[in-house]
């Protein structure tokens, strides 16, 4: 399983890499995009969560205005945080619709082999 750091260092290899098992090279971009918009949330999170800590009792209204845009951003967080993990698990277990046809020729192929061999020993 490759880890989501590893495809943002090698995004060119990971993408030639996911063209060359015949899938759709998108599916790397829709990833590190997700990735990207959760990396920027947490970002500005974290900066007015430390903004809030250093308010002292007088910047009460600018602590409720902050308090306030927190309340907004953690659930968009949370929503981000949720896309990043479907469409991770749809990058390690996306198959072309091309991919699963050939599986399925060869499946075929197999079975109407083995059918060949059983009336062979049947016989």
């Amino acid at each position: 399983m490759l880890d989501i750091n590893y495809i943002l260092e090698n995004k060119a290899k990971v993408k030639k890499g996911v063209e060359d098992k015949g899938y759709d090279p998108k599916i790397v971009e829709r990833l590190l995009k997700v990735d990207e918009t959760r990396r920027q949330l947490i970002t500005d999170i974290e900066k007015l969560r430390a903004e809030r800590n250093k308010l002292t009792k007088e910047d009460i209204q600018k602590g409720k205005k902050i308090k306030e845009t927190l309340r907004r951003l953690e659930p968009d967080l949370k929503a981000v945080e949720e896309e990043l993990k479907r469409s991770y698990i749809k990058f390690l277990t996306y198959r072309p619709k091309m991919f699963m046809q050939e599986k399925m020729s060869l499946i075929i192929k197999k079975l109407k082999n083995g059918v060949k061999f059983l009336n062979f020993l049947l016989k």
